[in-house]
């Protein structure tokens, strides 16, 4: 059976859009990155993850596989972004805001107006804190 499961009209428009693309990557790096010795990186800063570990040990951000879909991690997802909305330079980009503007709105609900007064602030170039933190220490031990 050759049929694929959905045969609508939109399906079949995307099916001819997207036939023909082109694979972005090289074979070489193709096989690199899904190779079982690749080693994963920190979608912040880049640092190699050894372990399983649900933070990086370099910058403290969450990851992991799941981490974005599972609800305990995605806190931390979550706080990571809104605080990067709050700390740091003036963000120049509009849609950068419109995102935080919204997401804000859909997490904090009645709070969101709180989190608004800091990005305005942030714009200003009163941020509420700096964006360094002290080195993220990772016990094995415990």
């Amino acid at each position: 059976m050759n049929e694929p499961l959905f045969n609508g009209p939109l399906a079949q428009m995307l099916r001819r859009a997207f036939r023909d693309t082109p694979n972005p990557w090289p074979d070489e790096i193709e096989k690199a990155v899904r190779a079982p010795e690749a080693v994963p990186l920190c979608l912040n800063c880049l640092a190699p993850q050894t372990r399983d570990g649900w933070f990086c040990p370099h910058c403290a951000f969450p990851t992991g596989d799941y981490v974005a879909v599972n609800p305990f991690s995605q806190i931390f997802v979550l706080g990571e972004l809104f605080r990067r909305g709050v700390t740091g330079a003036p963000e120049k980009r509009v849609g950068v805001h419109l995102f935080l503007l919204v997401c804000s709105v859909t997490q904090y609900a009645a709070f969101a107006p709180v989190y608004w007064f800091w990005l305005w602030r942030r714009q200003l170039g009163r941020p509420i804190c700096e964006p360094r933190r002290e080195p993220f220490v990772v016990d094995l031990n415990a």
